[in-house]
């Protein structure tokens, strides 16, 4: 028997990233759950470096999948709550306060309808949407890549620690 996915909260920024990009590699082979999540969503998270969006719900979890939120959603997962609400506070301790956004919900519009058809969104109405950004990590995006084997987190800490700033000499390495 496979046991039950142990859910935590996000408290940083690349758990977050990891989550939703996650979600947006896996539109397409879970259809159904991303299309029922994407009509029931109102609060989304949004990457400004790939133009993509994420729910709230989804992204809100370390290390979420498509397989991990339809155990959660089924009631089969131990650790915090699986709730909208939690997951949308982790958030906005992470990526601060979640906004109306005509411009964005017009690009989550186009973008949903260039992965599904028109109707997906038929009859949902944008101005329910809120949305948070994800901030754009430095070290050339090799943050954002943190997380994927061991020690790379330390690495992308590293790389984050010494890199230029003005009036800032580069470090001396041994």
């Amino acid at each position: 028997m496979i046991s039950a996915p142990k859910l935590s909260l996000v408290d940083d920024a690349r758990q977050v990233i990891a989550s939703h990009r996650a979600f947006v590699g896996g539109l397409r082979r879970s259809r159904r759950l991303a299309v029922d999540l994407m009509r029931r969503t109102h609060y989304w998270v949004y990457e400004p470096a790939t133009r993509t969006f994420s729910p709230s719900k989804f992204s809100g979890y370390i290390a979420m999948d498509f397989q991990r939120y339809d155990a959660a959603r089924r009631g089969g997962s131990a650790g915090i709550k699986f709730d909208t609400g939690v997951a949308q506070r982790a958030l906005t301790q992470v990526l601060g306060d979640y906004q109306p956004d005509r411009e964005l919900a017009a690009e989550l519009a186009a973008w949903t309808h260039s992965i599904f058809d028109q109707e997906v969104l038929e009859d949902i109405d944008p101005h329910k949407w809120r949305f948070v950004r994800l901030p754009a990590l430095g070290a050339g995006g090799l943050a954002a890549l943190a997380g994927g084997w061991d020690g790379s987190e330390e690495l992308a800490d590293s790389i984050l620690e010494y890199r230029r700033t003005a009036g800032r000499t580069a470090p001396e390495l041994d």
